[in-house]
């Protein structure tokens, strides 16, 4: 921890040689009538972050063991200041982690590329329409990009069949929202995201998997997810059923609203800005702002 002291006309006010003080003049912008200040670096893994300063508007000789008081203040803010930077820096690692989840399962279906980004951007836009925090709104970005990664474990041939499933083939496929939270779960994904990918196919009025679920017992976020994950496939062609226009796909949400979906989440969705909806129905790569 390097410390300096400095005083008008650059008068000395403090000096100990286990704080290694250094003569400063004081800068411009400190008042006149200013007569003495200590300033401390801030640091950690000895990397200076900032200052620390304590003015006083009259001459004053710092004590050592206040000095050393602010050293350890100064010594803490630097802590926390290195934290927050590596959380910041990890945050980045565990996002680009969970793109390159979300890239892994879409490199098996051609029909589905792009689909766990438009999810995600969807959900996020409903959830911020519904007026949620900004941890829930990304949290719910994240279960979008992440809901269908249990159809890792799913074959390709019931993934890309063109007709009908049989009875074994849709349990299998039906089993993709558990695997997907039990892929998770040792990762230590936030548990609101897992349930959100655990029971994003819940249905409001009962009914759905795996748990049958109703009403306000599924949990927001997967409701959330649930009507943007039905627009996408509404509104994008798979192998097994054509497209609905945009307008088609809106008038299908209202009208299974309060069976398959919560009424309120799919009013917020369909308040969602039309622009905006184009705007990530062209989205192909994940944009984290």
């Amino acid at each position: 921890m390097i410390l300096y002291s400095a005083a008008v006309k650059s008068q000395l006010l403090f000096q100990n040689t286990k704080f290694n003080v250094i003569q400063k003049p004081i800068p411009q912008c400190i008042s006149r009538a200013t007569n003495g200040t200590v300033n401390v670096f801030e640091s950690a893994s000895g990397k200076i972050l900032g200052t620390l300063s304590v003015y006083s508007p009259i001459p004053h000789r710092w004590k050592e063991e206040k000095v050393g008081y602010l050293a350890t203040v100064a010594s803490q803010t630097g802590l926390a200041l290195a934290n927050a930077r590596l959380y910041s820096s990890l945050r980045d690692y565990y996002l680009s982690a969970v793109q390159a989840l979300a890239a892994a399962l879409e490199a098996k279906d051609f029909y589905t590329r792009g689909h766990s980004v438009r999810v995600a951007n969807w959900a996020r836009a409903c959830a911020r329409v519904l007026g949620l925090g900004a941890e829930e709104k990304e949290q719910v970005y994240l279960a979008g990009l992440l809901h269908d990664l249990g159809k890792i474990g799913v074959r390709e041939n019931i993934l890309l069949k063109p007709g009908p499933l049989t009875e074994e083939e849709r349990k299998e496929m039906q089993s993709h929202p558990v695997v997907g939270a039990r892929i998770l779960e040792p990762a230590r994904f936030p548990a609101a995201v897992i349930t959100a990918v655990r029971h994003h196919h819940e249905d409001y009025g009962g009914g759905g998997y795996p748990a049958g679920l109703v009403g306000e017992e599924i949990p927001l976020l997967a409701r959330i997810i649930r009507v943007a994950d039905t627009y996408d496939a509404m509104t994008f062609a798979r192998p097994y059923r054509q497209l609905l226009t945009q307008r088609q796909a809106r008038e299908e949400l209202r009208r299974w609203a309060g069976r398959q979906f919560d009424p309120r989440v799919v009013d917020a969705f369909l308040r969602i800005p039309e622009e905006e909806l184009e705007v990530i129905t062209g989205e192909r790569e994940v944009w984290i702002p």
